[in-house]
């Protein structure tokens, strides 16, 4: 059995998606595949775990010894993983208790199609194809794992550009139609390195719960950012955008680390790492790659066009 979910990127909606603002959010044409296969019978049930990266090299690998409902982790080279892993099958056999086969070995074995370093979701994949294969509801295993608004996860499922919002556990997810004529325009930059999603998250909800006209603020800029047919337009949300944010946070627009570049900058999802988008010519993103930013992807290199545009 083979299962795949996409990654995704966050447009807008950062940090508020987490109090019920609309985020717009797009999938990857990157994802994660995961194959699970039945081995051989054995008096005992064994679980066997491989996870590999990108460029098809094993990260990760755990071997659980199944009881009942409960499983036991007797190799790992990644025990915060293994932990995980066992948090989720446990969640699934106590939802689908029949979902194992008595005495039969299972295979499970992941594969990423982008550095998991990116943030573009290896968490919110797994959780999308374990779902898919099980059967349980996604934001049920979220829940009980790696926390979070789901948008991530929406956007595996969806399988397409989507305006999210989730207000005590009522999503409201609305797939949409970008027309965006001047995707040409828009580069995507990785930061050099992983931003935590959960450290950040718990460290936004030290702070004082944002206003409501905040939440509306940032709703209102994601639905005219997915309705934008125009760069000046899509560039002055876009630094409405930072300028809220960076308010809220209390910490400065990344465009503030660049000031010789004349285009737009705008962090996506949690700020200080992963990817940033800029607007511009190729030309212009000569300037990133002259400040040692090698990552450099065009929308249609990281995108779809026919499942994100109109």
């Amino acid at each position: 059995m083979k299962f795949y979910a996409p990654g995704k990127l966050m447009i807008s909606g950062e940090y508020l998606v987490l109090d019920g603002a609309y985020a717009l959010s797009l999938p990857s044409k990157f994802g994660q595949y995961l194959e699970v296969s039945e081995g051989e019978i054995n008096a005992k049930q064994n679980i066997h775990w491989e996870s590999y990266d990108h460029q098809r090299k094993r990260w990760f690998h755990a071997a659980y010894e199944r009881n009942e409902k409960t499983f036991t982790c007797n190799t790992s080279d990644n025990a915060s993983m293994a932990n995980t892993l066992k948090n989720l099958l446990e969640i699934i056999v106590e939802n689908k208790p029949n979902i194992f086969q008595k005495h039969t070995d299972y295979h499970f074995k992941t594969r990423l199609k982008f550095d998991r370093h990116w943030g573009l979701g290896s968490s919110s994949t797994l959780i999308s194809v374990l779902a898919d294969w099980s059967g349980i509801n996604p934001y049920k295993l979220l829940d009980f794992s790696f926390g979070g608004s789901g948008y991530d996860v929406a956007v595996a499922q969806q399988k397409t550009p989507i305006l999210y919002q989730n207000v005590h556990r009522k999503r409201d997810i609305q797939s949409v139609d970008l027309r965006w004529k001047f995707k040409d325009k828009l580069f995507f930059i990785y930061q050099n390195k992983k931003q935590s999603s959960q450290e950040q998250i718990k460290k936004y909800r030290t702070q004082k719960r944002p206003s409501l006209h905040l939440i509306n603020q940032i709703s209102q800029i994601s639905f005219d950012l997915s309705n934008c047919s125009r760069l000046d337009e899509f560039e002055e949300l876009l630094n409405q955008h930072e300028s809220i944010i960076s308010v809220l946070i209390n910490q400065a627009p990344l465009a503030e680390k660049f000031p010789e570049f004349k285009g737009s900058i705008k962090s996506l999802g949690a700020w200080g790492g992963d990817f940033f988008l800029a607007t511009g010519n190729e030309e212009d993103m000569e300037y990133f790659r002259d400040k040692g930013y090698a990552t450099v992807l065009s929308f249609d290199q990281l995108f779809d066009p026919w499942k994100s545009m109109k």
